[in-house]
């Protein structure tokens, strides 16, 4: 049963902020989990 990892991803990543993570923990036998959180805006 592999482990999980949770990745926190902003909205200002960018991709390769993103995907070298989500890759690498895998190549360590890990099940990657990732969720997006916008950041509440209170300017309009």
């Amino acid at each position: 049963m592999a482990k999980n990892v949770l990745i926190a991803i902003g909205d200002a990543a960018e991709a390769l902020d993103t995907l070298y993570p989500f890759f690498r923990v895998r190549e360590d036998g890990f099940e990657a989990l990732s969720r997006v959180r916008k950041s509440a805006s209170t300017t309009s």
